[in-house]
């Protein structure tokens, strides 16, 4: 897989070069960043994408160009989980757990995002 069991370490693959000018070198980020080129692909649903939990690991996974990476998945799963508990607030009721908050994505492309980060050429 993308992580060694016994070990911990991630996979390296081949340097791939994306659009957005990032170079990766490892197959979580691969599949993080562009899952067509990783032979991961379909490694998970459509629906797990979509969880919170997997959005948090995929932004401390795969940072941004000047990101220093770490060879193993540990510190990535530490993170993960630290952010993910401070986000998320359970309560117990009739011996189950429950999330009580309420997760949204803001799409930068939706036009209510223009208002509050306008372009450098516009007026304010």
């Amino acid at each position: 897989g993308m992580i060694h069991e016994e070990t911990d370490s991630i996979q390296k693959c081949f340097d791939v070069y994306l659009d957005n000018q990032i170079t990766v070198s490892d197959e979580l980020r691969l599949y993080m960043m562009d899952e067509e080129q990783s032979q991961h692909y379909g490694l998970y649903s459509e629906e797990e994408q979509k969880e919170f939990l997997f959005h948090v690991f995929k932004q401390v996974a795969t940072g941004g160009a000047l990101n220093q990476y770490e060879d193993t998945a540990k510190p990535y799963l530490e993170v993960t989980k630290g952010i993910f508990k401070d986000f998320i607030s359970v309560k117990r009721s009739n011996n189950q757990l429950r999330a009580t908050t309420t997760v949204f994505a803001i799409d930068p492309h939706q036009d209510v995002i223009k208002g509050i980060f306008p372009n450098p050429g516009t007026p304010s």
